[in-house]
């Protein structure tokens, strides 16, 4: 397979970002046409890289869970440990909130069990890695995993009904189970 243009990895690079923004706005039900005009192409250049809308949600998902990985390896250091956690855990409620309407969209046309699986377990790593990192390990209680945190913050999104406020909250109630310090 040829390399891609740099013009094309441009475009396909500003749709995901547009795209993102405008499911986050109007759902993952929104137009192509309307993803593409926002992101100031042409619906042809939209469909050569994004074939169907699921080919676009799945890429706007997996684009959201590596770049939560990213965050999730930057936390170390940049604060102790039970905050890093803390900004953690309600990182990802709000993130989950923010992805219900393009989850939901994933697990009804089947998707779930391919890609979005898949973008899960690499938010679950990322949150493993950052609860065993030697800066966090000391505020965290034995046996939390990565799985338990991102579950609780998937959980926490459907029970507050979309209000990242209420979950934030509800997420430092779970925190003062599972972080030593819990402020």
């Amino acid at each position: 397979m040829a390399a891609q243009r740099a013009d094309a990895v441009r475009s396909r690079e500003r749709v995901l970002a547009v795209a993102k923004d405008v499911i986050d706005r109007d759902g993952p039900a929104v137009s192509l046409d309307r993803v593409a005009r926002a992101a100031g192409v042409g619906s042809a250049t939209l469909y050569r890289h994004f074939p169907t809308r699921l080919h676009l949600l799945e890429a706007v998902f997996a684009q959201e869970a590596h770049a939560l990985a990213a965050a999730a390896a930057a936390l170390p250091g940049s604060q102790d440990g039970a905050s890093a956690v803390r900004s953690w855990a309600r990182r990802l409620v709000v993130e989950a909130i923010a992805s219900r309407g393009l989850g939901a969209a994933l697990v009804a046309a089947g998707i779930e069990q391919t890609s979005s699986s898949d973008c899960r377990g690499l938010i679950a790593r990322a949150t493993d890695t950052l609860l065993h990192d030697p800066a966090v390990a000391a505020s965290v209680r034995p046996g939390v995993r990565g799985e338990d945190v991102v579950d609780i913050a998937s959980a926490l999104a459907v029970v507050a009904e979309g209000d990242a406020e209420r979950a934030c909250r509800l997420m430092d109630q779970c925190l003062a189970g599972f972080v030593a310090e819990a402020r």
